[in-house]
């Protein structure tokens, strides 16, 4: 029975040293991973490295043809001024293909749309709906609910590509909650 114990605390003496000879291995291999990857990102750091650009950039979306960029039909901003059937509001304007943001002038008529949506809900479609079953997203407004700060989209019927006033359609305020 002793040389039994005798044979276990040989073995568990030998396991601590396989342990702790592996774990300083470990630990030597990260500390020199460590070293060469900083070394190797300092040396590659000054070559990748990029001043913030000042410039503009063209308006262009990914994936399509610079002409259907051109095509634009609405804008979205923030309600600057509202003074009759005229809305004032901030939105990026193309000029000379650079996005500047500007004052863009919105006329209204007595067929303008005025709509309320809360952003906070999803569309739904109505044919999901039980019947009976309401599902209160958006809400007519009229032009008398639009405050300054409001940020809204201005639809119009034609292209309004680089135009700072133009009439709309439909103005679309959109809220969190109605």
């Amino acid at each position: 029975m002793s040389t039994s114990k005798s044979n276990q605390s040989t073995f568990l003496k030998s396991c601590e040293k396989v342990a702790l000879t592996a774990t300083i291995i470990t630990v030597i291999v990260a500390t020199v991973t460590l070293i060469v990857g900083y070394q190797w990102g300092q040396s590659n750091a000054d070559e990748k490295a990029v001043e913030p650009s000042t410039q503009q950039v063209a308006i262009q979306p990914a994936g399509y043809e610079y002409e259907e960029a051109k095509n634009i039909t609405a804008y979205k901003g923030q309600v600057t001024g509202v003074n009759g059937n005229q809305i004032d509001i901030t939105a990026k304007v193309a000029e000379n293909d650079i996005s500047v943001e500007k004052t863009v002038n919105i006329t209204t008529t007595e067929s303008t749309i005025f709509r309320k949506i809360d952003i906070t809900k999803p569309p739904v479609n109505p044919d999901s709906l039980e019947e009976g079953e309401e599902y209160e997203r958006e809400k007519s407004i009229q032009i008398s609910d639009i405050q300054i700060g409001d940020n809204i989209i201005a639809e119009a019927d034609e292209n309004i590509y680089g135009k700072t006033s133009f009439q709309a359609y439909e103005i679309k305020v959109l809220s969190i909650g109605l």
